[in-house]
């Protein structure tokens, strides 16, 4: 059989593929920012704040820009989409290696970069999903393409580290804009949407609506309460509360992806020794995603409920960050924190469902992105702030402190305000519209992951 034929017979197994080496590449990359920021700051000679909010405005474009994918692919098509985000990234990167201020730079990385890396990421997403939508290996290909990211931000934080000894920062920027190109321009090949896909499309728009009409007087009330827009959800108290909870605790953990390499410069470990112990997290962030993406619907218990606990745990790692000393005890710390990391990057879209009732799936996803794109955006401010005014992190940790316990005050509010004030709208207790198996519950979670686009 020629390598044509092969790579039609396994058309899906090759967009998914080229899934996960463009959120290996581009996300991964984007996550060493924490490893730059040293180095940039130095450059430019700017303030903590005002290198922080590059990497607060990276992670708040790419998460809240997604909703313009749908429209550009529909205008352009998958491929030329694609292409066009694969270029930007590429172009954006070799454009900041020559800035020669903090505010370009913002422009031309924290803006436009994030902005490639969004629909070029999200393209590939969606199209893994048309291709197996129809699949029983759907969990397996979209989990294997969004681990990407994770996996490159262990792999690369090292590489990046040695490069900046190497040749600085804006030679990393250079070869891996080259990188970006070259890598986007192959995995294109295969940025097509199949061949029946509005069939597909309409025939799963007809076996939904069915399943609905059949399953809405014991499960769901009316067809009217499944068709409620954001705007609708947004008059429900329990949803600004979680809302409010999202952007809280997002932007407490800013200091996680921003700051942790300046602060560990603070304390005595040099970048390329902190870029082996990001390394360390990655690896605990992806065993922890890894471990609930197996056993995650078994955990005897409301993912909603998981949140507040999640959160306070964080807050009592904020406290040991300030007595932590030693790079051993680092080394601990950050272990800790990637499986704390991959809880609340895991649970929110879960507990959504759990909190909103599933037939609000895609709103209660997109409002769950909204808050930790928000909360990205804000991120520097706690942190920058206090190191700029007070040349210490200590402040900084001790309001982050703070704001994951109002944090997980506002996730705990959630589900008791519908408790007690609206008992109609809890569903939390109750037990799923269909019954399905573990590995279609942890589908319709990715699904609704994958949604948000």
């Amino acid at each position: 059989m020629s390598l044509k034929n092969v790579i039609g017979c396994n058309k899906g197994l090759c967009i998914a593929i080229s899934s996960f080496v463009c959120s290996f590449i581009l996300w991964g990359f984007g996550y060493t920012f924490t490893i730059l920021f040293v180095h940039i700051q130095d450059d430019f000679k700017s303030s903590t704040t005002a290198t922080g909010w590059v990497g607060s405005s990276y992670y708040g474009i790419a998460s809240t820009l997604a909703v313009l994918v749908g429209p550009l692919v529909k205008r352009f098509k998958y491929r030329t989409t694609f292409l066009m985000g694969i270029l930007l990234s590429g172009i954006s990167l070799f454009v900041s290696s020559f800035v020669q201020s903090i505010t370009a730079f913002f422009i031309t990385y924290g803006f436009i970069y994030a902005s490639g890396t969004c629909i070029s990421y999200y393209v590939s997403l969606i199209l893994v999903k048309m291709y197996y939508s129809n699949s029983p290996y759907i969990t397996r290909a979209t989990y294997f393409s969004t681990m990407g990211a994770t996996f490159g931000f262990m792999v690369q934080s090292p590489i990046v580290g040695k490069l900046l000894t190497v040749v600085g920062w804006r030679g990393v920027l250079r070869i891996y804009s080259g990188i970006t190109i070259v890598v986007g321009l192959l995995c294109s090949n295969f940025m097509h949407e199949p061949l029946n896909c509005e069939e597909r499309e309409k025939r799963e728009r007809s076996t939904s609506e069915e399943t609905f009409l059949k399953h809405k007087d014991k499960h769901f009330g009316n067809k009217e309460e499944c068709e409620e827009s954001v705007w609708c959800m947004l008059t429900f108290p329990e949803t600004w509360y979680f809302f409010i909870g999202m952007v809280i605790t997002s932007t407490a953990t800013m200091f996680c992806y921003i700051n942790i390499v300046d602060f560990m410069n603070y304390i005595g470990i040099s970048t390329y020794v902190s870029s082996w112990i990001l390394m360390a997290a990655a690896g605990s962030e992806l065993s922890g995603k890894t471990v609930f993406a197996m056993f995650g619907d078994r955990i005897p218990m409301a993912k909603m409920y998981l949140l507040a606990p999640t959160n306070i745990l964080f807050a009592g790692m904020m406290i040991i960050l300030i007595y932590t000393r030693t790079t051993g005890h680092m080394i601990a710390w950050i272990i800790c924190l990637g499986f704390l990391k991959s809880v609340f990057h895991a649970m929110p879209w879960t507990a959504t469902i759990e909190l909103l009732g599933s037939h609000r799936n895609t709103q209660s996803t997109v409002l769950g992105s909204l808050g930790y794109g928000i909360g990205s955006f804000s991120g520097t401010i706690v942190s920058g702030l206090s190191y700029d005014h007070t040349g210490s992190y200590q402040l900084g940790l001790l309001i982050g402190c703070a704001m994951y316990i109002v944090g997980a005050l506002f996730f705990q509010a959630a589900p008791f305000h519908q408790r007690i004030f609206a008992p109609e709208r809890y569903l939390i207790d109750k037990k799923p519209a269909l019954s399905v198996s573990d590995d279609e519950q942890f589908d319709y979670v990715v699904d609704s992951y994958i949604t948000t686009v």
